[in-house]
This record gives C-alpha cells, sequence and structure tokens, in this order.
C-alpha cells in the first residue's frame, strides 16, 4: 500500500513524501529556507529508514531548493528531473536567481538567516519523455509537461493510478 505525506513547512512549500514501505520519494521538496524543516517531517516519517529518490517536477526554487538540504541528511538519495532541469542546476546565474527569490520569500515569512546550500543543487537521474523510472517495486513513467516550465515534468505509476505533477496541471 502507498502512502502520501504532507511534509510541507510553510505556506507555498511544495514537498510530500510517497513510500511503499520499502521504497520513499520525496515528490519535490520545497524552499531552501525550509529545506531542514522538511527534512525533520521526513525522518519523523521514516523513522530509521533511508530517503531512497527525490522526484523533482520542475526547477522553480519553491519546488527544487530544499533537495540540497534533504541531501545534505539522506546524501545516497538520488534525484530525479528533466534533462534541461539539470542543465539550469549547473548555470551560477540560474543559482543567483533562485537564492534571491527564496532570500525574498523567506523575509516575507520572518526568516532572515538561513544556511545556504544551493550551491549543492544537482539531479542524478536526469530524464526524457517516456522514460521509466524503477523505483523499488515501483515503475514511474516521466512525462514532459512543457508550459509552466520547459522543464516540467511529472511522474506516473500505473499501477496505483498515481499522477505527480506540478501545479499548473
Amino acid at each position: 500500500m502507498i502512502t502520501v505525506k504532507d511534509v510541507r513547512v510553510s505556506p507555498g512549500d511544495s514537498a510530500f513524501l510517497i513510500d511503499d514501505g520499502k521504497t520513499s520519494i520525496l515528490y519535490d521538496s520545497g524552499f531552501a529556507f525550509t529545506g531542514h524543516g522538511v527534512c525533520d517531517k521526513i525522518k519523523a516519517e521514516l523513522g530509521g529508514r533511508s530517503l531512497d529518490y527525490i522526484f523533482l517536477t520542475h526547477s522553480h526554487y519553491d519546488h527544487a531548493l530544499g533537495s540540497a538540504y534533504v541531501l545534505k541528511e539522506y546524501p545516497n538519495a538520488r534525484v530525479v528531473a528533466g534533462e534541461y532541469a539539470k542543465r539550469i542546476f549547473e548555470k551560477p546565474t540560474a543559482k543567483a536567481v533562485m537564492r534571491d527569490l527564496d532570500k525574498k520569500f523567506a523575509a516575507t515569512q520572518g526568516i532572515l538567516e538561513y544556511e545556504d546550500l544551493i550551491d549543492d543543487l544537482r539531479v542524478d537521474i536526469p530524464v526524457c519523455d517516456g522514460d521509466i523510472i524503477e523505483a523499488g517495486d515501483m515503475r514511474f513513467s516521466a512525462i514532459s509537461l512543457p508550459g509552466h516550465t520547459r522543464c516540467s515534468f511529472g511522474y506516473y505509476l500505473e499501477s496505483e493510478k498515481l499522477f505527480l505533477s506540478c501545479e499548473t496541471v
């Protein structure tokens, strides 16, 4: 049985834990400034189990930056995202824009200082439309969803009729 747990910390965050009892997936990872809090919620849900994957729907700061913080606690988790998102994460100018947006939004939440791990963003498994991601017993199809961003992807688990997508679908 698959469970979906809300591990968001702040309004506007995007972070959910998908778990079949053997394999766990963080679906989007929220802001940088909430990254440690998202990680704490994951630890509370998984106990001593490991986080296996992080599926990112796109490269926007409110969906992807928390992954660097989660990877600090779960360094063996594999990050899945579109090939275009991987290229974005490799650009210092793109990371500078994301850093600025995150800091501005954090300030609206009263958070003025937090650890900056944005340079640690990574994609371990870059996907294209139609690729299959084997996550333990779960088999997801990667589906390109251009429109919101060029790098938007959804992940479909046919066996459970579960579709993970960004907010604009």
